[in-house]
């Protein structure tokens, strides 16, 4: 019995992935996709689970570790949102990397478009990162929340908490996900004095959106902001290693130059909340990145002794998602996921036709619907959606209602849909389905400015990590830099990933030097530039190993079990071209082979060890007749087979 025989399953396609690895020693990827809620981070750890039992590694310990990575990813990237308890809210990419016989080495992450704004921001029934939960009832239990300046009483209450309804029963299921955070970081490698910062920085963020702010007026009867709470932020400034005063100053200040003069303005309480937050953010963002570095670091060990000369990858990203009222997030989330489908669009019908055509194969053209002109709309220059957006956030008299007015005026795709009552809503048709934004913070969300002085400020920490946090300069995708295994210490700076202070050569004419890297100071982009930037290096990634996609399909829209709503679910199989995909998949050909390639790979099947086997269209027509296989095709240059073939293939190599 072949395996296609059998009813899809989620091993049979981590089996697949990696057995195609093994004999055409290309790397693989696998892309997880489908709406929020429908399955797909569950599906990534069952793939990776299984991934790992295939590829024994040298050494069980190394399997251990890989298997705790992801335990840790979802605390610190994972929320609670309206239509799912355990929401991705960025994309991972995770590399298992192999020795050309198929043993595991290790595994390399990559993290894009972390949900930043999150930290500081819920809607009405959503969370903040698990993570500040667990921590929270972890530290409760060990007796500790008065070290990191927490207080049980006070623990609905926080700003950045708000909403959440603690229960005996909540607490407990916290404590057990905090200890299984904190077993994986040890099992890695991670040290205490590394996991007291990581709590010191959690507990500071807590802190820091309990700061408040009121307006007064200074000597020269300007208005400015101060703080009301002083004591909270010398509470901040304790657990950060900074100074009570310098805090201050970097919050309800901040400094231009003009003309070679730096003139320090006093902040407006809005302006000194943006930059509260606006730290906030940025230290999640970074304490995030300096895990994902680490965790790589810890696991780099065997792919240095072993080699990595082959990989699976694992693409789980967040999925497509309308809910009540939309807003930026979900604008980048929705855009991710068209760029998504456009790939998939690209692999199953476009390459494959134009292939079929050069050949010189006969088949039925199948139609599908190409979402192309939709990530035209978003992603063109110099009129698209995000450009748009960008040159209206560099308008410092700019607000949600001119940027709404100028996408009216601006975008006239046919996807673009203009509401008739006035106000901040547009309306876009999806591939998926058609979603209204509302742009009301729009532009704060994009601009995510954080200013120099508190850049500066959380450089003079006394606390190690935190000062790298600051220092390490950022990629064009925006996130921290990441040095080779061999060179790169934990929290202080080598050679290597030291920020430039040589003036930019003018051939750049950017913040970032050659290697695509700027200081932190400089590299100011709005959320919308490295959203581009991370869009175009997740697609490389996907670009560089051959594709296997798992659909996720999600049964109902109310989170019950065993209901299965076949409106809901034919909706799904439409948009995502699965009915489509069905058909080429009957009537076409999967596996296209290289003649030298095929003979190479599987001559010895058919041809005795004494016949001299050159690589020609004859010889290849010779084996597949000599194994008595029928329904394959032969091309000018390539050997065209059903997935079927190749499973039988698979199963001779793999006998003789």
């Amino acid at each position: 019995m072949v395996k296609s025989e059998n009813p899809p399953h989620i091993f049979a396609m981590a089996d697949n992935a990696y057995h195609s690895m093994l004999h055409q020693k290309q790397q693989q990827c696998i892309v997880i996709s489908g709406e929020s809620g429908a399955g797909k981070t569950e599906s990534a750890n069952f793939l990776l689970k299984h991934l790992v039992t295939l590829g024994k590694a040298p050494n069980r310990n190394l399997e251990d570790k890989i298997l705790q990575v992801n335990p840790i990813m979802e605390a610190f990237g994972n929320a609670k949102t309206g239509i799912n308890d355990n929401s991705s809210r960025f994309g991972k990419y995770l590399e298992l990397t192999h020795t050309r016989l198929g043993r595991v080495t290790g595994a390399k992450i990559s993290v894009y478009l972390l949900e930043q704004s999150r930290v500081v921001y819920q809607a009405e029934g959503e969370q903040n990162f698990h993570i500040f939960y667990y921590l929270h009832d972890g530290l409760e239990a060990e007796d500790k929340l008065l070290q990191y300046c927490l207080d049980n009483s006070r623990r609905e209450k926080h700003r950045y908490l708000r909403g959440t309804c603690w229960s005996k029963s909540r607490s407990q299921a916290n404590l057990q996900q905090f200890n299984k955070v904190v077993d994986g970081f040890k099992s890695l490698g991670f040290k205490d004095e590394e996991l007291d910062s990581v709590y010191r920085i959690l507990a500071s963020i807590i802190n820091l959106g309990d700061v408040d702010f009121y307006q007064t007026i200074d000597r020269d009867n300007i208005e400015q902001a101060a703080v009301k709470n002083v004591d909270q932020v010398k509470i901040v400034s304790e657990l950060l290693g900074i100074d009570p005063v310098d805090l201050t100053e970097a919050l309800t200040s901040n400094s231009v130059v003009t003309k070679g003069e730096i003139i320090t303005r006093n902040n407006s309480v809005d302006e000194a909340v943006s930059t509260r937050d606006a730290m906030s953010k940025a230290m999640y963002g970074r304490l995030f990145d300096w895990i994902v570095n680490n965790i790589n670091r810890l696991l780099s060990f065997c792919r240095i002794v072993y080699g990595e000369n082959l990989a699976v990858g694992l693409l789980d990203i967040f999925g497509f998602e309308n809910f009540e009222k939309n807003s930026f997030e979900q604008l980048c989330i929705n855009i991710a996921n068209e760029q998504i489908q456009y790939f998939f669009n690209q692999h199953i019908f476009t390459w494959e036709q134009q292939e079929y055509m050069s050949e010189g194969i006969e088949v039925d053209i199948i139609k599908f619907a190409d979402n192309r002109p939709v990530l035209d709309m978003f992603l063109a220059k110099p009129l698209g959606l995000l450009a748009l957006l960008d040159e209206e956030s560099r308008f410092p008299k700019a607000t949600d209602q001119s940027l709404v007015e100028k996408f009216h005026s601006n975008i006239t795709s046919q996807h673009y849909v203009r509401p008739k009552a006035q106000g901040l809503e547009f309306n876009i048709r999806h591939f998926a389905g058609k979603v209204t934004y509302d742009t009301y913070q729009f532009l704060e969300k994009n601009k995510n400015f954080l200013p120099t002085e508190v850049i500066q400020l959380l450089r003079q920490s006394s606390h190690d990590v935190i000062r790298f946090l600051f220092q390490c300069p950022l990629t064009k995708t925006g996130n921290l830099f990441y040095a080779t295994p061999r060179n790169s210490p934990r929290g202080t700076l080598n050679k290597q990933q030291q920020p430039s202070s040589r003036p930019l050569t003018s051939t750049l004419k950017s913040q970032y030097d050659s290697r695509g890297l700027a200081s932190q100071t400089k590299a100011q982009q709005t959320v919308a530039t490295y959203f581009r930037y991370s869009l175009m290096d997740l697609l490389q990634k996907m670009v560089n190993g051959t594709p296997h996609f798992v659909r996720c399909i999600k049964p109902n829209d109310i989170k019950a079990p065993s209901t299965f709503d076949k409106t809901k679910v034919q909706q799904q199989l439409r948009y995502a071209g699965v009915m489509e995909t069905v058909r080429i998949r009957q009537h076409g050909f999967p596996h296209r082979i290289p003649f030298a390639e095929f003979l190479r790979r599987y001559c010895f099947l058919a041809f005795n060890f004494d016949e001299r086997v050159t690589a020609s269209r004859e010889n290849c027509r010779l084996l597949l007749l000599r194994l008595r296989m029928d329904g394959w095709a032969l091309g000018k240059t390539k050997v065209f087979l059903k997935y079927y073939h190749v499973e039988y293939l698979t199963k001779m190599y793999e006998k003789q």
